[in-house]
């Protein structure tokens, strides 16, 4: 199944305003990934660590967050704002 997505350099880094590194890329990496195309699952995880190493996250940072946001609604709503702020505007 292809994603449609358009690469887009500013996605990579954190978001402005005190938004945490990992709330920016979450948001950003939900917004994005709608937008571009990857040949297989590889491609994806392959560009997901390519946007973690440039906001100068790890793999198990990532992993931790996304634990913590399964659990945590007001870290879904950071999320949620950025992404409305960042793909919505």
């Amino acid at each position: 199944m292809a994603i449609v997505v358009a690469f887009i350099a500013a996605a990579c880094g954190g978001g402005g305003d005190g938004v945490a590194p990992e709330v920016a890329l979450e948001a950003r990496w939900q917004c994005d990934v709608q937008r571009q195309t990857f040949d297989d699952l590889g491609a994806l995880d392959a560009e997901l660590n390519v946007r973690l190493a440039n906001s100068g996250l790890t793999r198990v940072d990532y992993d931790a967050f996304k634990e913590e946001l399964g659990a945590s609604a007001e870290l879904r709503n950071q999320v949620a704002d950025e992404y409305e702020t960042y793909c919505l505007s």
